[in-house]
């Protein structure tokens, strides 16, 4: 499985990315941010690939699955675009429920 994270939220990767990789030794994970120099060092012992912004992560064509760990104010932008681009989601926050209902109907506002 092909992952992608938005953002280097504590989370991400003291917990999601090492879960990941502890499950699926085969994953490739690209995490992206919005600046490079910040989460290199905070990802140096993680085995992922960085890219630098949001969108060029969701336009990566072998991403199939993105985790959004980013303030839940930030959701339902990169939720649509993700959807809209034909990525699998996951996330921990109670207004997905909203998104994927959205979603599945295809009546994004």
């Amino acid at each position: 499985m092909n992952w992608g994270i938005l953002g280097c939220a504590n989370i991400a990767i003291s917990s999601v990315i090492p879960a990941i990789l502890r499950n699926d030794s085969t994953a490739k994970i690209t995490l992206s941010t919005r600046n490079l120099n910040n989460v290199k060092a905070k990802t140096r012992h993680l085995k992922c690939d960085i890219v630098e912004g949001y969108d060029n992560l969701l336009n990566t064509e072998n991403i199939q699955l993105v985790y959004i760990p980013l303030p839940t104010g930030l959701h339902y932008q990169w939720v649509k675009k993700a959807i809209e681009l034909g990525k699998q989601c996951i996330g921990r926050k109670i207004s997905y429920q909203q998104l994927f209902r959205s979603a599945r109907t295809n009546s994004f506002s």
